[in-house]
C-alpha cells in the first residue's frame, strides 16, 4: 500500500469521527432543546404604589403583569403578587418570574423622603380652671368630655367659627359668658377675627376671612376677664393647593384633659391643656423584644412575683396617632372603648401590621400561645409565637413583637371615622360570595392537631428556610358569631406567603367559642341554640350535643370541657367521656354591670397549677386583668396586689399599661397573655434575677412625663409616632422612666 493511501485512510477515519460526534452532539441538543411550544416567563407593568413615601416610611403594594411562570420572587423571597410590603427606608428589589421556559426579572424600587429638620418648638402646657373654660371652635362635642376628636377644616373665602362655654367641673355645663366684651379669634397667636360676646350667651361667632391663609393653626381666644381659661385647639385652612405641611399640631383631648396623671386615687392633680407642633409624618418608635425566657410555676401567680412585658405596645386612652381626615393628616384620634366598635361589620379599630411600635392589637377576643417549639426546639419555655382574634382578624405576634395578620381585614395606614379608609382582606376568599366575606365578631379559634404534623421524611424547603412541609395545609377553625357560621382557614403545607383559604364550614345561630376536644372534633358553643355542639372537623357533622344556658367561652383540658354563660353566670365543666356534669364555680360576684360575656382559659400548670381557670367578662375592674380560680373553684384573691415588691415596669396604676374592658386570656408555657379593648397585648411571667428592679425615680418620672406634656409629642412611655428622639437627660427621673420602659440612650 502506498504512503499516500494509508494517510487517506487516516483522513477518513478522522473524518468519520468527527461526523460521529457531530451527530451525537446534535442528538444531544436536540434532547436538551426546549419545544418550540414552551414560551418563556413575561413580566410587564412591573410597578410599585406608591414609589416614593414621607419619612419613615409606610406600605407599599407591588404588583407586575407576570405568565408563563410557575413561581415569583423578591429578592429570592417567594411572594404573590399584590403582595403588600411595609418600608422604613430606600429598597431595591428584582422581581423574579420563574417558569419552564426560563426566567425574566424586573427591578424596582422604593424611596423614602429623609428626616426633616428637626422641630423647633415648646410645648405649650398651662393650668386650667375647669369651672370657667373658654373653648376654641371644635374641642369639645359634648358635655365634661369626649372620647374622640375631631379636626376642624375649613375652606373657600370665609368660615364661621364658634367659641362657647364649659363649666366642666359641673358636669360640662354652658354657663353664661357674664360679660360682654369684644373676644379676639387667635390663629398662631395672631388676630384673624373679632366679635362681641352678649353677656347672658354662652357662645359666640366669629366670621374669618380665609384668602390669606393656608395650612395647620393653632386657635385660641383673646379678651376674656381674668379667670376665665381659654381651650386652645386648631384648624386646617385648606386652599386647594394640595400642599402638605410640614408639621401639624397636637392638642390634649378632653378626656386627658379631665383625668389627669395622679400616682394614687387620692391625688386631686391641677388639670392642664397642652398642645404642640410635630412634624406632619407617621413615624413611631419601633422597638424589638429581646428573647425572654418564661420559667414555669405550679403556685398561684401573685403580682410581686410576676413580670409585664407589652408583647404589643399598650396605648390607652387618648392616643394622638397621626391620620387622615378629608385628606389631611392630623392628630385627631377616637379611643379603643365603644362596644359597638367590636359588632361593627366594617373595621372600626386600628388594624395594622407591622413591627412593635406600628403594628397593633386592639381588642384581642381570643388568645392562644403557640404550641410550636421556637426557635430551635430546645427550650418549650423560650420565645414563641401568639396566636389571637381581634372581632375581624387572626392575627400572628411573633416574639420580638412584629405583628401580621393572617385571614381577614387590615389597615395599610391609620384612620380615624372611616374604616373603609386604606383597609384590605386578607386570604383567599374565593369560596365565599364576595357579599358575605369579612368576619364579624370572632370569639374563638381552635387548631386540627392533624393537619400540624410536619413530613419529616420530606425534603426542606429553601424558599422556607429549609423548613420541611406540614403532611397537610394547617387547618383552623374560628367563629365568625354575628355571621352566624365557623369558618375553616387552610394554609399551604409547602408555603407561608400563599394566602390561606376561607370557606364557610358549618352554620349555626351565634356560634360564639370553640376549642378541639379530641382530634378531629370540634366543639362550639352556640349561644342563640343554648347548646354546646361537637362537630366532625372532615365533614361538619354534628357527633354530639347536650344543653347549656347561652354558651360563651369553651377550654377543654384533661377530658373536661369547660363552659361559661353570662346569663347563667356560672363556669361548668363536663367530661365528655362519662357525661358528668358539673358546677365549676358560681361568678355572680364576677358579672357585673359592664358584663357582656364569660370567656375564659384554663392553666396548663406551667401558669400556676394545672387546671386554674382565668376569666375575664369586658368588666374594668382590677384595671381588666383577669380573675384567677384554683382548680377547687376558689378564687386566687388580691393575686393583682399581693406584696410590695414590684419587678420590672408598673403596670397596675394610673398611666400604667392595663387592658381596660377585659376580653382575653390566654396560659402557656410559663405566661400568661391577656388584653382587652385599649390597645396593646400583655404577657405575665414568672420574674427573673436579670429583671430591672422597679427604679425608685420611675413615679417621679412618670410624673413629669405628663405634666411636661411628652404624652402628646412622645407617646405613651416612650412610644409616639412622629420620629422625635427621646427627651433624655431633661430630669433623672424622666431617664429612669424611660429606662424603665426599655429605651436605651
Amino acid at each position: 500500500m502506498s504512503k499516500a493511501t494509508v494517510v487517506s485512510a487516516a483522513q477518513a477515519a478522522v473524518v468519520a469521527a468527527i461526523e460521529a460526534t457531530t451527530a451525537a452532539r446534535l442528538t444531544l441538543d436536540e434532547a436538551l432543546k426546549l419545544p418550540d411550544d414552551v414560551p418563556a416567563p413575561t413580566i410587564t407593568n412591573a410597578r410599585v404604589e406608591p414609589a416614593t413615601l414621607p419619612y419613615g416610611g409606610g406600605v407599599v403594594t407591588v404588583s407586575a403583569d407576570v405568565a408563563n411562570a410557575d413561581t415569583v420572587t423578591l429578592n429570592g423571597v417567594p411572594v404573590v403578587l399584590p403582595a403588600v410590603m411595609t418600608v422604613t427606608a430606600d429598597a431595591l428589589w428584582v422581581l423574579t418570574a420563574t417558569g419552564p421556559g426560563g426566567s425574566a426579572s424586573a427591578d424596582l424600587s422604593v424611596d423614602v423622603a429623609d428626616a426633616p429638620p428637626a422641630p423647633t418648638f415648646e410645648l405649650d402646657v398651662k393650668p386650667v380652671n375647669l369651672s370657667r373654660c373658654l373653648v376654641a371652635p371644635g374641642y369639645y362635642h359634648g358635655d365634661r368630655y369626649d372620647r374622640f376628636q375631631i379636626p376642624v377644616i375649613v375652606k373657600g373665602d370665609r368660615a364661621t367659627l364658634t367659641v362657647s362655654t364649659r363649666d366642666i367641673a359641673a358636669g360640662g355645663t354652658r354657663p353664661a359668658f357674664g360679660f360682654a366684651a369684644p373676644l379676639s379669634l387667635l390663629f398662631d397667636g395672631r388676630p384673624v377675627a373679632v366679635a362681641t360676646t352678649v353677656a347672658t350667651a354662652n357662645s359666640v361667632a366669629f366670621d374669618v376671612p380665609l384668602a390669606a391663609l393656608k395650612g395647620w393653626y393653632r386657635t385660641s381666644v383673646a379678651g376674656a376677664p381674668a379667670g376665665w381659661s381659654v381651650l386652645d385647639y386648631a384648624v386646617f385652612v385648606d386652599d386647594g393647593s394640595g400642599e402638605v405641611p410640614t408639621h401639624m399640631p397636637v392638642v390634649i383631648a378632653s378626656y386627658g384633659l379631665t383625668h389627669p396623671y395622679k400616682a394614687s386615687s387620692t391625688e386631686t392633680p391641677q388639670p392642664i391643656h397642652v398642645s404642640a407642633m410635630v412634624p406632619a409624618v407617621y413615624s413611631p418608635t419601633l422597638q424589638p423584644l429581646p428573647p425572654r425566657e418564661c420559667l414555669s410555676f405550679t403556685t398561684d401567680p401573685r403580682r410581686d412575683q410576676l413580670v409585664q412585658t407589652q408583647l404589643a405596645i399598650c396605648r390607652q386612652d387618648d392616643k394622638y396617632r397621626p391620620v387622615k381626615s378629608g385628606g389631611v393628616l392630623n392628630t385627631a384620634n377616637r379611643q379603643d372603648y365603644f362596644w359597638s366598635d367590636v359588632t361593627e361589620k366594617r373595621p372600626w379599630f386600628h388594624m395594622l401590621d407591622g413591627p412593635r411600635g406600628r403594628g397593633t392589637v386592639v381588642c384581642p377576643t381570643h388568645i392562644e400561645v403557640g404550641k410550636f417549639t421556637f426557635p430551635d426546639g430546645t427550650n418549650p419555655n423560650g420565645p414563641r409565637n401568639i396566636y389571637l382574634t381581634e372581632p375581624q382578624r387572626i392575627v400572628r405576634v411573633a416574639p420580638d413583637g412584629n405583628v401580621k395578620t393572617l385571614v381577614g381585614y387590615r389597615h395599610r395606614e391609620p384612620h380615624w371615622n372611616d374604616p373603609a379608609q386604606d383597609v384590605e382582606l386578607v386570604g383567599d376568599w374565593s369560596a365565599i360570595p364576595e357579599a358575605e366575606r369579612g368576619f364579624r365578631e370572632l370569639w374563638g379559634l381552635a387548631w386540627d392537631s392533624r393537619s400540624t404534623v410536619t413530613d419529616t421524611a420530606a425534603a426542606p424547603i429553601p424558599e422556607e428556610g429549609n423548613l420541611k412541609p406540614h403532611i397537610r395545609g394547617v387547618t383552623s377553625f374560628v367563629t365568625d358569631m354575628l355571621n352566624n357560621r365557623v369558618c375553616k382557614i387552610e394554609a399551604d403545607p409547602r408555603s407561608h406567603v400563599t394566602p390561606r383559604k376561607v370557606s364557610v364550614f358549618w352554620r349555626g345561630a351565634e356560634p360564639w367559642d370553640c376549642c378541639e376536644v379530641a382530634p378531629g372534633v370540634l366543639a362550639v358553643s352556640v349561644r342563640k341554640e343554648n347548646r354546646i355542639v361537637g362537630l366532625s372537623m372532615d365533614d361538619a357533622s354534628v357527633l354530639w350535643s347536650f344543653p347549656a344556658p347561652a354558651p360563651e367561652g369553651v377550654y377543654f383540658l384533661d377530658g373536661w370541657l369547660y363552659y361559661g354563660s353570662k346569663t347563667a353566670k356560672s363556669v361548668r365543666k363536663r367530661n365528655l367521656a362519662t357525661g358528668e356534669d358539673v358546677l365549676f364555680r358560681d361568678m355572680a360576684a364576677f358579672v357585673d354591670n359592664n358584663s357582656m360575656y364569660i370567656k375564659l382559659a384554663v392553666s396548663d400548670g406551667t401558669f400556676g397549677p394545672r387546671g386554674m381557670v382565668g376569666m375575664v367578662t369586658w368588666s374594668n375592674n382590677g384595671y381588666g386583668y383577669p380573675h384567677f380560680f384554683r382548680p377547687n373553684g376558689s378564687e386566687v384573691a388580691g393575686w393583682l396586689w399581693a406584696g410590695t415588691l414590684r419587678p420590672g415596669r408598673a403596670w397596675v396604676g394610673s398611666g400604667d399599661p392595663a387592658p381596660g374592658y377585659a376580653t382575653a386570656i390566654a396560659f402557656g408555657f410559663g405566661r400568661a397573655v391577656c388584653g382587652g379593648v385599649q390597645e396593646g397585648l400583655m404577657q405575665l411571667s414568672k420574674a427573673l434575677p436579670t429583671d430591672l428592679p422597679l427604679l425608685p425615680a420611675y413615679f417621679a418620672g412618670q410624673r413629669q412625663w405628663y405634666e411636661k406634656g411628652y404624652q402628646l409629642t412622645h407617646g405613651h412611655r416612650g412610644f409616639g409616632f412622629y420620629g422625635l428622639p427621646l427627651p433624655w437627660n431633661v430630669t433623672p427621673d424622666i431617664d429612669a422612666f424611660l429606662i424603665q420602659n426599655g429605651h436605651t440612650q
